[in-house]
């Protein structure tokens, strides 16, 4: 195998030669060269179909070339066995659906047997045509070619014929050298054409190719065989890689003929390896070998003759009749001409003759029938414990447990050491709860040290039975020092330890199966309850989502779930009691150990959110959304995205919710006008009901669906009177609708209530102000800052009462109040113009103009600047450069007649007959 191998690796090593380095991520060059060498990937498949469909390739050299094709970096072909190939082994079966996609190695090794062995290279692949390169989660590039069968398969007669194929074969750079494997071979689709440039990547055109990697696809796709100067030498002809193959074989065999003593058939293997290459020395060597082992067997045949006897007569004592012939027949073999083996061999083949008869009728099930030629057997050699053990067997199916146990007993009686006679007695004491019996089988059973490996497990079983913890662990612990690779003795010994409450020896016996055995689900499934015991969340939660990766079964899923539902009752105690910080930890908890709990991805965001969290408690709620859109995630998720001002996320979010928010609105009514729930839950569903209706009018009312969000909020309000949240929210609809009157009823009723937000009374003011009521606007603006000493807004627009309640001083102070909070607000148009005002009203001219002028180079089309900078104009009586400004100012649409007839500053242009025009064209 060792030539075979070595002659494989020369093809596969020399196609796989060096890459150069490169210093640009993807270039031109760096395309050309990964499509040279995905050429040359798919050369290496051909080359192996070639090999694996050669005549004397044995099945053992076929295993290890699979093998290696997705093992050995040296050879490798495919970037795992995971990797897909679209069977077309089959001739009648091409196209056929993803029912016939096989993983690599059951796709090899379907070729190998159903594929016809040729001494000639049958596989053909023609016409290679690259992709651009791509990128997914992986850089990859597809390859076209054309494949033809030139053999046959070995059932199917339909002649094969060529077929277009697609490789996706993954890039990737390993040592400053590019690296292509197969990831999947499937039929090629039109409809997907070659060209296309989806998940194309850019190339960096400035590092083209030189023409060393086009030169040498040239020679590819000119013929399938050839390659250029530097991989011609790696290519070696058809008859040389035949002549290797064949010496490889031959000198295999003759290496296998001669381990197996068989010295002749040695010579002439090795004989013939020589004639096929007559200078390699090998060969001869081997024979020499050959000629020396004859020459040492004959001085050890008496040695043979001896063990073949002694083998053959231990073997009869232990009724395996069978092998004890073939021994014996194995020491007629080294003297044929020892006349006293003839007897033994000829009593021994009616012994086994006489049994399989006996046996027979057992096997088709005829057990009364073969009870009666027990019964005669035994009359006739009372001696024979097989006899019993026989009969015993057939009581045994004919459920007859008593006269059972009785013929094992006989047949352990005349053989204290019949294994299987013992291991079927204990069996049938544990079946009857005779348990203290089944244990002294199985402690006899085990006392034989060839067996007691197999039988401590089978002990300890019944020991736990009977509350013998200590024994049963002793008995698991004895069996994994006989057997320290067999994952389940410690699984159940560790199964042992938990229902002991001994936590951490548990958890280390289950990892230790884990060990041995890594994709054992129950012990990783039972590590995770351990790991919950001792508090351990994070590895009970790794270990259970690697149980569901292997398949846990629904009572284990139910389990897992009923602990995530513990946390989640912690979580939310915890948040009825303000306790985020707890309830976070609750939720984490559950959502760690069951990922797809969408309620608990929620509570985790809704105790983000109180936590002011925002970010965290956003990504939760998109995690919740993932699980279980029918939720109010969208609205909560809102309304975390508004606390981070991010207000076309949340108005999105908000209008994913109202469809939602309505079904779920609707459920709950239904629920709250139910008549078949206690008191208590109806109480409960009252409650929800109104918080449902609530948000989704407040959904509505942030997506500017005013009389929508009315409706619903009415409802709200309608199921639970004094709900201070939903009164603010109508309110705020009303003022939208510019229903003054009944938002500031609403607002001033939710005051009331107790919900007294900043926000709350800053709305208020705004409500009084388009009301025309600036004292009280000012009054609730005042209420806003007494809540909140930062609140820029409230500052802003009480300023703005106090300028049209002529009280400037105080209008000034929250101006500056404003620029002291914030410096960006000193480029604010609308604070600079306010200000300006204010200090032309108190005859301030200079500073008047000041403000106006910063205002109009910031904006200069704002219409009160403009009109601001007028009147300056006109006290500097220049009333003719006063009425441009005027007219712009007019022209604004921002100022109103009414605004400023009565405004002393135009009292003396008032008079002018150009003002009187511009404002007769104006208003």
């Amino acid at each position: 195998m060792k030539a075979v191998k070595n002659g494989l690796l020369c093809i596969f090593l020399c196609l796989l030669a060096s890459y150069p380095c490169f210093s640009q991520k993807y270039t031109v060059r760096d395309q050309a060269e990964i499509t040279y060498q995905a050429h040359i990937t798919l050369t290496m498949y051909k080359d192996l179909l070639n090999v694996i469909s050669y005549t004397d390739v044995t099945e053992a050299e076929v295993g290890e070339l699979i093998k290696n094709s997705y093992s050995d970096p040296q050879t490798q072909i495919f970037f795992s066995d995971a990797a897909i190939i679209e069977d077309n082994v089959k001739p009648s079966n091409l196209r056929a659906s993803h029912e016939q996609d096989k993983n690599v190695k059951d796709y090899l090794k379907y070729f190998d047997l159903m594929y016809a062995k040729s001494d000639e290279q049958t596989v053909e692949f023609s016409d290679l045509q690259a992709s651009n390169l791509k990128y997914r989660d992986y850089l990859y590039i597809k390859v076209k070619y054309t494949s033809h069968f030139k053999g046959r398969h070995k059932e199917d007669t339909t002649a094969y014929s060529p077929t277009e194929r697609l490789a996706e074969i993954r890039v990737e750079r390993k040592d400053n050298q590019w690296k292509t494997y197969i990831t999947s071979i499937v039929y090629y689709n039109p409809d997907s054409p070659l060209d296309s440039t989806e998940s194309d990547v850019e190339l960096d055109e400035t590092v083209a190719d030189d023409g060393t990697f086009s030169n040498r696809l040239k020679a590819i796709n000119g013929s399938s065989n050839s390659l250029d100067e530097r991989d011609k030498a790696a290519q070696i002809s058809q008859y040389t890689f035949k002549q290797d193959s064949v010496f490889s074989l031959y000198m295999q065999k003759g290496q296998q003929a001669f381990e197996a003593g068989s010295f002749n058939e040695a010579v002439a293997a090795y004989t013939q390896a020589q004639q096929i290459n007559p200078y390699d020395i090998t060969p001869r060597i081997k024979i020499n070998e050959v000629t020396r082992s004859i020459l040492d067997s004959r001085n050890s045949i008496e040695e043979k003759f001896q063990e073949a006897l002694m083998n053959g007569d231990r073997a009869k004592a232990a009724r395996e009749y069978v092998k004890a012939k073939s021994f014996y027949q194995e020491a007629l073999s080294i003297k044929p001409h020892e006349s006293a083996l003839k007897p033994r061999i000829s009593d021994l083949e009616k012994v086994i003759q006489n049994k399989a008869l006996l046996e027979s009728k057992f096997n088709v099930g005829n057990y009364k029938e073969a009870i009666k030629d027990y019964n005669k057997a035994i009359q006739d050699n009372k001696g024979n414990p097989d006899y019993y053990y026989g009969r015993g067997k057939c009581y045994e199916k004919l459920s007859d447990t008593k006269e059972a146990i009785r013929d094992y007993s006989k047949a352990i009686e005349l053989d204290g050491n019949f294994i299987e006679a013992i291991h079927s007695r204990a069996k049938l004491y544990e079946q009857g709860s005779q348990h203290y019996e089944a244990i002294g089988d199985y402690s006899l059973i085990i006392s034989n040290p060839d067996y007691a490996a197999e039988f401590y497990p089978a002990r300890a079983r019944i020991r736990k039975i009977i509350g013998d913890f200590k024994g049963a662990v002793e008995d698991y612990d004895e069996a994994i020092k006989l057997s320290p690779e067999l994952p389940l003795n410690y699984f159940e010994k560790g199964l042992i330890e938990v229902e002991q409450a001994l936590i951490e020896p548990a958890i280390v016996s289950f990892s230790s199966a884990i060990e041995r055995q890594e994709d054992y689900k129950d012990a990783h499934y039972h590590r995770g309850l351990a790991y919950i015991k001792v508090d351990d969340v994070h590895s009970a939660a790794a270990d259970f989502n690697r149980a569901r990766e292997l398949g846990i079964d629904n009572s284990q899923q139910q389990k897992i779930s009923s602990l995530a539902f513990v946390y989640f009752s912690e979580g939310d105690f915890n948040m009825k009691v303000a306790n985020y910080g707890d309830a976070l930890g609750g939720f984490m908890n559950a959502v760690l150990i069951y990922p797809g709990y969408g309620e608990a991805w929620l509570r985790k965001g809704d105790a983000h959110a109180m936590l002011e969290d925002y970010e965290n408690a956003i990504i939760n709620y998109s995690k919740s959304l993932a699980l279980d859109t029918i939720t109010n995630a969208y609205y909560k998720r809102g309304l975390a995205y508004q606390q981070l001002n991010d207000q076309q996320s949340a108005v999105k979010d908000f209008g994913r919710y109202i469809p939602i928010g309505s079904v779920i609105a609707a459920k709950k009514e239904k629920a709250a006008k139910s008549g078949n729930a206690s008191q208590t839950n109806s109480a409960s569903m009252v409650e929800e009901s109104a918080d449902a209706l609530y948000s989704l009018g407040y959904a509505q009312l942030m997506t500017q669906h005013y009389t929508a969000a009315i409706e619903s909020l009415d409802k709200a309000i309608k199921v639970k009177k004094s709900y201070p949240l939903a009164l603010f929210a109508r309110g705020s609809a009303q003022y939208a609708l510019k229903k003054h009157k009944k938002a500031a009823k609403d607002i001033e009723e939710s005051i009331k209530l107790g919900y007294q937000k900043p926000a709350v009374f800053y709305t208020l003011g705004q409500v009084h102000e388009a009301m025309g009521d600036a004292e009280e606007a000012a009054k609730s603006y005042s209420q806003a800052i007494r809540a909140d000493a930062g609140f820029e807004a409230a500052y802003k627009q009480r300023a703005i009462c106090y300028k049209n309640t002529k009280q400037y001083k105080l209008a000034l102070d929250d101006i500056n109040t404003v620029f002291s909070l914030n410096e960006n607000l000193k480029a604010d148009v609308s604070l600079l113009t306010n200000k300006g005002l204010i200090e032309m009203y108190q005859n301030n001219w200079a500073e008047a103009d000041k403000f106006f002028d910063h205002a109009l180079s910031l904006k200069e089309d704002d219409g009160w600047a403009l009109y601001g900078k007028a009147c300056v104009l006109v006290q500097q009586n220049k009333i003719q450069e006063s009425l441009e400004l005027y007219r712009k100012a007019f022209q604004s649409k921002q100022i109103e007649w009414s605004s400023i007839k009565n405004d002393p500053q135009i009292r003396i242009v008032n008079k002018d007959k150009g003002f009187k025009e511009l404002v007769k064209a104006s208003f």
